[in-house]
């Protein structure tokens, strides 16, 4: 059989995921989609609305060092301006480490699920138990996914 053991890359993925909750929540403001809907808005920062969102985010989620700083680069505050707005909030968007974990999850499983459709009996197939994320001193290290073969019992 072959395990999974489920990995993901901290500083990619955390920004991966941060930019997909931040453009959530700027389309759940402006109402883009129904909260329902499983994909999120591209983000249009010519738009009124997002602007709107992004200048209240802004004075909410930022320092005024931040703002200062975007607005020295990009006084016009045109679409430069909210793109840089907008990559900003994604560095100071909060993301759990317990969200970076499921994504491994859900990756380990996509692989194991692809290799059934491809024929491998999912009997043989399994996704590796715990995730070990930090080092003795607490660093956080980047955690590869791998596959592992199985002796036969």
């Amino acid at each position: 059989g072959l395990s999974v053991t489920p990995g993901y890359d901290a500083a990619l993925d955390r920004r991966a995921l941060a930019n997909r909750q931040l453009r959530l929540h700027i389309t759940l403001a402006t109402s883009a989609r129904p909260p329902g809907g499983a994909e999120v808005a591209p983000l249009d920062v010519g738009n009124a609305r997002v602007r709107d969102i992004l200048d209240e985010f802004a004075s909410t989620r930022l320092r005024s060092a931040q703002t200062e700083g975007i607005e020295a680069r990009f006084p016009d505050q045109d679409d430069r301006y909210y793109e840089a707005v907008f990559e900003e909030l994604v560095k100071n968007e909060e993301v759990s480490e317990s969200a970076l974990q499921r994504l491994a999850r859900y990756r380990a499983r996509a692989v194991t699920d692809a290799l059934s459709r491809h024929g491998i009996d999912p009997s043989r197939l399994q996704v590796a138990g715990e995730i070990e994320l930090t080092t003795a001193t607490g660093e956080t290290l980047p955690l590869s996914m791998s596959l592992r073969a199985l002796a036969r019992n």
